[in-house]
This record gives structure tokens, sequence and C-alpha cells, in this order.
């Protein structure tokens, strides 16, 4: 892209200011297991834009002068610092981000491509406000190798648009669920001819069912090596979604529901329930009944 009629060319490496620009960066990030390459440097009245190359990482901090006219670091980006609008946020004129922006453009071009591909790692510039007012200059760069950060001058932080997608809520499908599901549904529940509910928990794989027959309690069911007796209910009983062990982890609710009211079972195995806590080390068994209303009958 050629520079605007009566622009001056970008700054040359032999230049006066383009020296000053290299040897602060050269001081501030060059290391002996990390060389630093800057090239090439551009720069528009007391603003300028320098592209380094350190290994397999580039990038074009804005540069700018201080009270004292020494060049300093004001801001890190990449192709970011070929849009003017960018550099008018850190603190240039309108008329002299679009002349730099255009003298960065052109000075990019002459380089070889895997060189302008390198300059263009950097990913656009750290967010929040960057210019100081009266100096032009911002907080101080990350350099390269470092993720872009405020300083403490810079604390507020200034966000883009944010777009916040609400998702349908409910029930989720057992592939969504990060453990082990079964269902035992009602083509097989209503076949079993069982004398309490607690014996249709056989049918799904993996849990043991045991005669208790003390009190109110006819019947349990563990799996995982767990059950639901003691302080701990380590296997939880649901029905309708409802927690129904009792103080002691028996389950003695579960006889209150007659074996042809079941609907299904759901086993779910793991601790992903936060609801529940130690109460669901090895799972929960959920006994989901049958809702009320006229069913159709076939002619």
């Amino acid at each position: 892209m050629a520079a605007a009629s009566g622009a001056t060319p970008p700054a040359t490496a032999g230049s006066a200011d383009a020296a000053a620009i290299r040897s602060v960066m050269m001081a501030t990030w060059d290391k002996p297991e990390a060389r630093l390459e800057v090239a090439p440097i551009s720069i528009e009245g007391g603003h300028a834009v320098a592209g380094w190359i350190q290994g397999d990482r580039g990038g074009g901090p804005c540069c700018g002068r201080d009270a004292q006219g020494q060049w300093l670091v004001a801001v890190c980006g990449g192709n970011g610092l070929k849009d003017p609008k960018m550099l008018a946020m850190a603190g240039l004129s309108a008329s002299a981000a679009r002349s730099l922006a255009s003298k960065v453009v052109q000075a990019e071009s002459a380089m070889p491509a895997p060189r302008r591909a390198l300059l263009a790692l950097f990913d656009g510039m750290p967010p929040g406000p960057v210019h100081r007012p009266g100096t032009g200059l911002g907080g101080p760069c990350p350099g390269p190798g470092r993720p872009p950060t405020l300083s403490q001058d810079d604390s507020a932080l200034t966000l883009g648009t944010i777009s916040i997608t609400s998702k349908a809520s409910g029930p989720l499908s057992t592939r969504s669920v990060f453990s082990s599901v079964d269902i035992v549904g009602a083509d097989i529940l209503e076949n079993e001819h069982v004398d309490y509910s607690w014996e249709l928990l056989s049918k799904a794989p993996g849990v043991q069912v045991t005669q208790f027959k003390q009190g109110t309690d006819a019947g349990r069911f563990s799996f995982r090596g767990f059950n639901g007796e003691g302080r701990i209910n380590a296997v939880k009983l649901l029905i309708d979604g409802i927690p129904s062990n009792d103080n002691a982890g028996g389950m003695p609710f579960l006889d209150a529901v007659f074996p042809l009211d079941i609907e299904a079972i759901e086993i779910v195995r793991g601790t992903n329930d936060a609801r529940y806590g130690l109460n669901n080390i090895a799972g929960n068994a959920n006994v989901i009944t049958r809702t009320g209303g006229n069913e159709a009958v076939p002619a």
C-alpha cells in the first residue's frame, strides 16, 4: 500500500529517532538466549510503530515521546497497529493516526511474507484505556513473550460487546450427563411379579437388593459398594425427585409406592449431583411415579 501523497517516507534504520527506539527495545527485551530483531520502524511526529521479532514470535509496539523528549514504549500490538482507530487510542490525532498506519503498511510491504506473518502474531492490543492525558503514552508494554497487562494507573477495564445466549432449561438428556445412567422403563417394570417396589431395582444393571424386614423397612438397594445405611446416605433415594431416605439412611417411603404406580426408575451413578453432597457418594435412584389423567383406551 503506497503512502499518501506528500507524506514523509518511513524512518530509516539509521535515523536518530529509529536508533533511540531500537535502543529502548533492545535494552528491555533482548536476551542472549532470545535475540530481539527490531524492524521496520515507522515514525510520525512524536509517535512510532516498531516491529519486533524474537524467535517464532513477533509484534509491533507503539512508541511515543515523554515530556523530556525521550522515546518510551506505550502500547503493544500486532495488525491492530495498522488501524488508525487503534492508534488513536494511544493518543495520536486522527490525521497522525492515518499517516502512521499508512507508513506501517508501506514499511511492512517491503518485507518477506514470513516476516510479515510473525509481526502479525501479536493478537490485538491490550484492553482498556491506554492513553495518559498530556503525554500520549499508555501503560508499560508487556513486550515479547508476555501477555498484555494494564498498568496500575490504568485500573479501568473496558469490555466490548458481550452477547449472552440463553439455553433451554430443564432435565438433561442421558447423553449430557457425565456419569453412568440407566433407565428402567415401564415396559419392563409392568411385567414384573414382585411384592415390594424395592425389588424392581434389581432390574437395573449393577444394583443389588437386600431384604431388610425390620419395622417399616422391607428392603433396600445398593450399588458401587455403598448402601443407604448410617449417618451418611451414600445411596440417595428419590421419589419423583424428592429425597426419600429417612434420618437413619433407610428407605421406608419406597414401600409406600405400589409397584404398578411406578412409571420408570432412573439410576445415576457417581457424585455429579452437588445438591446431595456426601449423601450421593455412590449415586442416586429416582423412582418416577405415574401421573393421573384419562388414558386413551384402544377401541
